[in-house]
């Protein structure tokens, strides 16, 4: 199934719909922040955390569990979701792009959750992210993997429907658009084979497959 590049930036009447489903779905939340939380929770406390693409700040609220002392910071193009994600009041939000940052701002963890597959060029995403990597930084990818073709994202969104109820249902335009823009498991492996001090896993425990890549500068 060819790649289909998803706008990065919602309308902003889809930021407020979408973000309000995933608050109110706990079954969808657990999944889309599983993999990297158990990640999370097996790592030395960082000084400071960055998420990038944070949303609403479901992560950052998460995270601030795992790492209490740590400073935490995100950014997002989305002036709604930075708005929700201020609410939170677990970090310093930012409305910004990961090309508009500041270079000069360096942090020992960098997230990245269902970002990826927004980019038209993953390869330039990636180096932009580690470029804000102290110099014993890690890098944490978690994103969605495209199928291989469309009968088999058609039959993965049927389990997801049956999984989630209503919430699949009326989510389900979003879910097909961001399987369609995300990377296969071949493009994902050429990909990270490219890149020093990286490693890659899969994932395939729920209706769709995922990755979890980890870089160190």
């Amino acid at each position: 199934m060819k790649r289909i590049v998803e706008s990065e930036l919602m309308k902003k009447e889809e930021d407020k719909d979408y973000s309000g489903l995933v608050k109110n779905n706990s079954r969808a939340q657990t999944v889309m922040y599983r993999d990297i939380v158990r990640f999370l929770t097996n790592e030395k406390e960082p000084k400071n955390v960055l998420d990038i693409g944070c949303g609403e700040g479901t992560l950052l609220k998460k995270i601030s569990k795992i790492f209490p002392k740590a400073t935490l910071i995100g950014i997002d193009e989305s002036r709604e979701m930075v708005k929700k994600a201020k609410e939170e009041g677990v970090a310093k939000i930012l409305n910004s792009s990961l090309e508009e940052y500041p270079l000069e701002n360096k942090f020992e963890m960098i997230l990245c959750n269902l970002v990826l597959h927004h980019q038209e060029n993953p390869e330039k995403f990636i180096t932009d992210a580690t470029n804000h990597l102290t110099k014993e930084g890690i890098l944490i990818i978690n994103d969605l993997v495209r199928p291989k073709s469309r009968e088999a994202l058609e039959m993965r969104l049927k389990e997801r429907r049956k999984n989630l109820g209503h919430y699949g249902k009326i989510t389900e335009e979003i879910a097909r658009k961001s399987c369609q823009s995300a990377l296969a498991k071949e493009e994902l492996q050429r990909l990270i084979s490219k890149i020093k001090n990286s490693r890659i896993n899969f994932y395939d425990e729920d209706w769709f497959e995922r990755t979890l890549i980890v870089i160190k500068s």
